[in-house]
């Protein structure tokens, strides 16, 4: 996960057993191992501004770039590497989310900072890189503000948060390598979903974004049918939700506000309704 504007964010990491923040200005942030108390020290300079990051299975790091717009890969000696910046001759706005399947293929959204890609004009695009590297589109500059992306446990769907739609999408193959989109859930009220982590069941937790001083924000459970699951997660200091992700041993899911810059841990039973 990340931040930029209304997209900061925090993510667990499955391999190594230690939570990290990449901050708003140009710096990835340690904040310390799992249980204990966060201690927040430089983990990384990316030079940017890093919208979000996540893990593959070896614990190599993938972040999105806005400043660059480009995705980004660390290196085993903490070096950055530029994996694409452009699709068809053609500068990214700006990666805002990414995920990685089992298989190593890379997802990410593109939309720029907030006020891009908008409603009046639906210029996001989310895209895969597949197992030979090869960039592909799923949808081409048709989106308002796709940011939140995540993957299903088996691989077969890709779910993204459309924000300005207020809505998730989901993309699935049929066959291999041939992804068709559809409405997943259409939202209501509040700005609109920002990102999105799935548990091992398959049930969606969805972090949704509202204006500081409208109201709190909050946070849904969907099952895989897109039915509502529990009830939504609020705090009163809690507006503008910006990031989510679930650790691996599914005891707390862990979502930031950008506006207080504050990381919430919330026991993920509570979540799905269980005692």
């Amino acid at each position: 996960m990340g931040s930029s504007g209304i997209n900061a964010e925090y993510m667990v990491s499955s391999g190594i057993n230690a939570e990290y923040m990449v901050s708003s200005g140009i710096n990835a942030e340690y904040m310390g191992k799992t249980g204990g108390e966060p201690e927040k020290v430089v983990y990384l300079s990316t030079g940017g501004q890093p919208a979000h990051a996540t893990f593959d299975a070896e614990g190599a790091i993938l972040i999105c770039s806005l400043s660059n717009q480009s995705l980004l890969a660390v290196g085993e000696q903490g070096g950055l590497t530029n994996i694409c910046e452009e699709y068809e001759g053609v500068r990214f706005q700006g990666p805002t989310s990414c995920a990685i399947d089992g298989a190593g293929r890379r997802f990410f959204t593109d939309s720029g900072p907030m006020g891009q890609a908008t409603l009046q004009s639906q210029t996001g695009s989310v895209f895969m890189i597949n197992e030979d590297s090869v960039l592909q589109p799923l949808a081409h500059r048709c989106l308002a503000h796709p940011q939140g992306v995540a993957l299903s446990p088996d691989g077969e769907c890709v779910y993204v948060c459309e924000t300005l739609q207020n809505r998730i999408l989901r993309f699935f193959q049929r066959p291999r390598g041939v992804y068709h989109c559809s409405v997943f859930k259409q939202l209501s009220g509040l700005f609109g979903p920002t990102s999105i982590a799935v548990d091992s069941q398959g049930n969606l937790f969805v972090s949704r974004f509202e204006v500081a001083g409208a109201g709190p924000g909050c946070i849904s459970v969907l099952s895989a049918q897109g039915k509502d699951i529990g009830e939504c997660w609020t705090n009163p200091k809690a507006s503008e939700l910006s990031g989510i992700c679930i650790d691996p041993v599914e005891d707390f899911v862990y979502v930031t506000e950008c506006s207080t810059r504050t990381v919430y841990r919330v026991p993920f039973k509570k979540l799905v309704g269980e005692s």
